[in-house]
Formats: C-alpha cells, sequence, structure tokens
C-alpha cells in the first residue's frame, strides 16, 4: 500500500516504536521520492517522537503529526485507533500496533478496505484535527 501511494498517507495508532523502523521508513521514503503527504495521528504523541524521529531518514520531508492528549479525567481514555488509508481510497484496519510486537510479534487481525467510502475515514480524521481533538506536535526536538 505505501509503495503504491502517489498524494496522501494517514497513520493512525496507539503507540509507536522502534519496531515499527520498516515501515516507517518506507513511508518517509514516499514523502522523499514521490512527494506523498504525510499524516500521522496518535495516542500522546510526545512520547513516541523519539522513536519517529530516529526511525524517519533526515532527508525526506518531516510528516505533519498530531497528538490526542491525555484526558485529566480518565487515565485509561485514549486515541486506541490503527489505521493505515493510502489516497484516500484504500484503507489497513487493524489491530495491530505501529510497534515491534504488534507488527510482527503477535496474533493480530487487520483488514484491507478499498473502495470509496474510504475517503470517509480521512474525513473523520481531517474533522478531529479541525475541531482541535487532536493536536499539531511539533516534530524537531
Amino acid at each position: 500500500m505505501v509503495q503504491g501511494a502517489r498524494q496522501e498517507i494517514l497513520i493512525v495508532g496507539y503507540v509507536f516504536t522502534e519496531g515499527a523502523r520498516a515501515i516507517l521508513e518506507q513511508v518517509a521514503m514516499a514523502t522523499r521520492d514521490r512527494r506523498v503527504r504525510v499524516t500521522i495521528i496518535g495516542n500522546r504523541m510526545e512520547e513516541h517522537l523519539p522513536a519517529l524521529r530516529s526511525a524517519w531518514p533526515a532527508d525526506c520531508p518531516e510528516p505533519r503529526v498530531f497528538s490526542c492528549k491525555a484526558n485529566p479525567h480518565d487515565d485509561m481514555a485514549a486515541l486506541h485507533a490503527k489505521l493505515l488509508v493510502c489516497d484516500g481510497s484504500t484503507a489497513l484496519v487493524t489491530s495491530a500496533n505501529f510497534s515491534r510486537h504488534g507488527l510482527y510479534e503477535n496474533i493480530e487481525i487487520g483488514v484491507k478496505v478499498e473502495c470509496a467510502g474510504v475517503v470517509r475515514l480521512v474525513e473523520f480524521f481531517n474533522s478531529l484535527i479541525a475541531e482541535g481533538l487532536v493536536k499539531p506536535t511539533m516534530w524537531a526536538a
């Protein structure tokens, strides 16, 4: 999916660790080689930025990063979605976190969806951005 993306990649995840290096490098190369726009949305992204930055090649444009902040009234509330959308037409909806265990060790399941309705997933997350429910996170250290 990532290698076929030509315009936009949206990644939504609960956690991002060094274990997702291979996919993050592919996404980064899409920004450099094909000028694909990348948006990453995650839970408490400030905690995950070091792993993202270390996996992201320095010669690749930075992604837009947004974070779902901790809920001061409920420690268990979180953005828990795991999703990859390419060009608003193909989505992988999965139980796997963007981590070594999620991608390589656990028993996880996902569904690849290809249809015009996939754009609604992108619209939903764009509405979270527009409404300020997820906040921009500075990429720079």
